[in-house]
């Protein structure tokens, strides 16, 4: 599965420390086992020399919450060198985690 980036370039938010998204799609089989979880996002900032982690959330859809706005869509390609290749290593992560479902891949997802 791939990862898609988010930038929230709305002026209220764009500077702040998480503006930028990385969101990580859940396979349908976890979706099932998450129960209403559609995957989880991590709030950052690319800099030159890598990225500003913030934290992981759930994106949890229910009847009473709608999905929460992430901002437009970004093409790593768009980044600096260093976040790109971070960004690349936790798409390589995710689909080891989730294609192999061993704990020595789910244990390398969750220290990366």
């Amino acid at each position: 599965m791939k990862l898609r980036l988010y930038h929230d370039t709305r002026k209220e938010f764009r500077f702040c420390v998480d503006a930028w998204t990385i969101y990580v799609p859940y396979p349908k089989w976890l979706r099932k086992e998450r129960y209403d979880a559609k995957g989880i996002y991590l709030g950052c900032s690319p800099t030159e020399y890598g990225m500003i982690r913030c934290c992981w959330c759930e994106d949890e859809i229910t009847i009473t919450r709608n999905r929460p706005y992430l901002g437009k869509r970004i093409d790593p390609k768009t980044t600096s060198k260093a976040f790109q290749k971070i960004f690349y290593k936790l798409e390589k992560l995710w689909n080891e985690a989730i294609t192999k479902n061993t704990n020595e891949a789910w244990k390398a997802w969750s220290e990366a």
